[in-house]
């Protein structure tokens, strides 16, 4: 009798763990690719700024640990970028004749981008048994690479990168979207994520104390697969 309990409680409980098991999904990788649109804050000079669009790709890396709650990883090489129309209304006092006339009224496009690889790492939950719903959020880093500026579309001269910027900015992101199956192993997933900076990228002196921090939006697209 004891040998027959203990093989039912064995069995049920195989059984269970197996369930549990084949309805949890396997590890999966992804390619992003989307559209970003980023502003900078944080002082009066960085407030005239505008958000702007750039774009951004990475890969992807999702963990699950259980039916409805998985951990997500990114890589993303990213573009925040931000602009500014600046108005010039003639140059007063300038009387000089070589000065073309054409320079002294009119507004040009100040457009600027900085360059980061992001790393988020996201708790995710699936809403629902089918599971097609999510919502993410964590932290994130992101490491400076470089920045680059343009004028009405002309690329103008770099600066000093290393002087400008710090090498890490630290921050939180919020994401929901949408998970389609496209076969048993594959996904095509649809992201809207805001990614808040909280630390100050600028290394140098700011006026009264301020500080410039980023912030972006991510629509992502993502294709994955099943390890």
């Amino acid at each position: 009798m004891k040998n027959l309990l203990f093989l039912l409680c064995f069995t049920f409980i195989s059984t269970t763990v197996k369930a549990q098991s084949d309805d949890i999904e396997r590890p999966s990788v992804g390619f992003n690719i989307g559209p970003t649109f980023s502003n900078i804050r944080g002082n009066e000079a960085a407030d005239k700024n505008k958000y702007a669009f750039n774009f951004m790709a990475g890969v992807s890396f999702e963990h699950s640990v259980s039916r409805q709650f998985s951990i997500l990883a990114n890589i993303n090489y990213e573009r925040k970028t931000f602009k500014q129309d600046i108005v010039f209304d003639g140059f007063q006092g300038n009387f000089d004749p070589i000065v073309d006339p054409a320079f002294q009224t009119g507004e040009i496009t100040f457009r600027g981008t900085l360059h980061y690889i992001t790393v988020p790492l996201d708790i995710r939950y699936y809403i629902g048994e089918s599971k097609k719903i999510f919502i993410n959020a964590g932290p994130y880093a992101s490491v400076f690479i470089d920045d680059s500026y343009t004028l009405d579309g002309d690329k103008t001269t770099d600066g000093d990168s290393e002087a400008n910027f710090k090498t890490m900015d630290f921050g939180i992101n919020l994401g929901i979207g949408t998970k389609f199956a496209l076969s048993q192993t594959q996904a095509l997933s649809v992201e809207l994520r805001h990614n808040y900076g909280l630390t100050d990228i600028s290394d140098m002196k700011h006026i009264n104390e301020n500080k410039v921090k980023t912030n972006a939006f991510n629509l992502i697209v993502n294709w994955s697969f099943q390890l």
